[in-house]
């Protein structure tokens, strides 16, 4: 958790399966999730708002290594602060389409 400097609260959770996907990354590509996290959690409308069976998601594109990923999270905004959820972390080959069949 952390707080900017009007104090507010931003924090980060992820979901079960994006832990499980977090654990296969490499090194590297987690540090650079690490960062990514902490950007959403101080700014979640960073993120493009996902539409359809995804609504009420949000996805935000990062290049790590090269490699195109794709980071999906709900945010929930209060007055005292932010809270992201972390629900999906893939690269964008079938990113989507693999997402709309886990949200049936």
């Amino acid at each position: 958790m952390a707080r900017n400097q009007e104090g507010v609260r931003h924090s980060y959770v992820l979901s079960s399966k994006a832990q499980s996907e977090f654990k296969r990354l490499s090194n590297a590509v987690k540090l650079i999730m690490e960062e990514v996290f902490d950007i959403l959690s101080e700014n979640p409308a960073l993120g493009d708002n996902l539409k359809g069976k995804l609504e009420g998601l949000r996805s935000y594109h990062v290049d790590a290594n090269g490699v195109p990923y794709r980071v999906v999270y709900r945010a929930n905004l209060g007055s005292d602060g932010n809270e992201v959820k972390i629900e999906h972390i893939g690269t964008r080959n079938d990113f989507y389409k693999k997402l709309s069949r886990r949200r049936r």
